[in-house]
Order: structure tokens, then sequence, then C-alpha cells
């Protein structure tokens, strides 16, 4: 088994490398719906032929980085801001493989500014307080209360993996993060797409910051 996952991930750190040199897409650019990701499932491949009506990609670097874990909240928090301006679904696509994507969904959270209660931004979008700071039997039955829902629930965004960085790579979006997460990884990106064509797409100068593919900067073009 050691030796087989292995050599797959050697394929796919090969692939990706391959495909570096790929030109970025842009606006009116199809979208490579023939290329297979993943999502539930690491032996269920789907594609996104036949994808419809407007949606919404996004392009991350890394599944925990700082950075990713500050952008992602954002879209499941305006994910019904989405949903109004007529955005059937919103995709997470990160290049890593499907069990650290789903564990994505997992760690959608945040304590609030405050310290004093528990943000739940994923599933149905639950705020609980949780008292004052000395009330920590009140602060872990909220948590708990998370973790039960969120278990249940999961977020209504897709994470979306691209563990052998086809998908992004055929959207020219890969780049060589070796230096920090050891393998081509996905620039920092946004696309909005009408069907299989690409109406919108914006991408950070900097993979390491999150400007232009901020979630305010991005639902207004949708």
């Amino acid at each position: 088994m050691a030796s087989l996952l292995a050599g797959a991930t050697k394929t796919a750190h090969s692939l990706a490398t391959s495909l570096l040199s790929a030109a970025e897409a842009k606006a009116g650019s199809t979208l490579p719906v023939s290329v297979p990701v993943k999502e539930d499932d690491a032996e269920k491949p789907f594609t996104f032929a036949g994808i419809t009506g407007k949606n919404v990609f996004v392009g991350v670097p890394g599944a925990f980085t700082g950075t990713c874990s500050a952008q992602v909240p954002g879209y499941i928090r305006a994910y019904e801001q989405f949903r109004a301006r007529g955005v059937e679904n919103v995709y997470v696509v990160g290049v890593n493989d499907v069990f650290v994507m789903k564990c994505v969904t997992r760690r959608v959270w945040t304590w609030r500014d405050d310290g004093v209660g528990l943000t739940v931004i994923g599933g149905q979008g639950v705020e609980a307080a949780a008292g004052s700071r000395g009330h920590a039997y009140v602060r872990l039955a909220v948590w708990c209360l998370y973790r039960m829902l969120t278990r249940a629930c999961g977020t209504a965004i897709h994470f979306i993996a691209d563990d052998q960085g086809a998908f992004v790579g055929a959207l020219g979006m890969l780049f060589d993060a070796s230096p920090l997460l050891g393998s081509p990884r996905s620039k920092r990106f946004v696309a909005v797409t009408e069907g299989e064509t690409i109406s919108f797409l914006t991408v950070e100068p900097n993979p390491g910051e999150v400007t232009v593919t901020a979630v305010d900067k991005i639902v207004p073009w949708v």
C-alpha cells in the first residue's frame, strides 16, 4: 500500500509539474469540463461536463494555510448573496487529495472577535452565544453543538479535490509552491462561469494574499 501511494503521489506531482507552463485562462475561455475531479469519494471522479447556469470557482493554494482559512469562510457567509444573484453553486478547488478537502468542511468555524461566542459559518449558518469568557462549560457545549451540526449538514459550498492538478492546470492556474507547500498548487483565483464559459476571472498577484479575490470584491461581479 505504501509503495502504491508513493507511486500515485509521484505521478500526480509529475503531471502537475508538466502543466505549470499552460497559458492562463481569461474571460471568454472555456472551463475544462472533461477533466476529472473529486468531491466525496476518492474512487468516484466526475467532470463538470454539462454544467449549466452561473457558478463560482474559487481556487486556493492550500486547504489549511492561514490565508486560505481566512478567505474561504467569507464565501460561506456570502452564500445566500450569491444565490440571490442567480449563482447555482460555489466550488472551492484545491490541488489536494479528496480526504484533505473533505476535512475543510469540518473546520469552517471561527470565534467572534470579542472572544465570547462561537459563530458557525458552515452548515446552517447557526450562531450561538457562549456567554462570558469564564463560562467554559457553555463554550464547550456550543462547540459540541457545532460539531454535531457540521457532521450532519456540512456546508453549502462544494470543496473540490483536483488531486493531480489537471483541472487547475488546464486553466493555467498552477504555480510552483514547492518551497512552502511541497508541490505545485493552485494560484489564488476566482472564476465566474455561465455554463461552460468563463465570464469573469481574477487572479491574486501574490497567492499568499487576499485582495482581488476577497468575497466582497467578487459579489458585485456576479
